[in-house]
C-alpha cells in the first residue's frame, strides 16, 4: 500500500538538528497546576520539512501532537541506533 519508498535519514538529521529539549512552566492562563514540561519548542519543530506536520494552534497557542510524532521519533532512534553500530565497529 506504500510506494515511492526512500531512506529518511537526511530528514531526520535536519530535523535533529533543528531542535533541542527545553524546560518551561506555562503561564496560569494555559496551565494552573504550574507543572515543569521538557521538550523541544513547537516553534522549532515547524521549522522543519518533517516537525511542522506536528504543530497545531490552540487557541492562539502553539502546540505539539506527539501522536503525530510517535513514528518519526522511532525513525530518529533507528538512525542513530544505526550510526551507534557503526561507531561501534570502529
Amino acid at each position: 500500500v506504500k510506494k515511492d519508498i526512500h531512506s529518511g535519514d537526511k530528514d531526520i538529521q535536519t530535523f535533529l538538528d533543528a531542535i533541542a529539549a527545553h524546560s518551561y512552566k506555562y503561564n496560569d492562563e494555559v496551565d494552573e497546576d504550574d507543572k515543569e514540561h521538557v521538550s523541544p519548542m513547537a516553534q522549532e519543530l515547524e521549522k522543519t520539512k518533517i516537525g511542522k506536520g506536528f504543530v497545531f494552534n490552540n487557541k492562539g497557542v502553539k502546540n505539539i501532537d506527539y501522536g503525530k510524532m510517535a513514528g518519526v521519533l522511532l525513525a530518529s532512534q533507528a538512525m542513530l541506533n544505526k550510526r551507534l553500530n557503526e561507531i561501534e565497529k570502529r
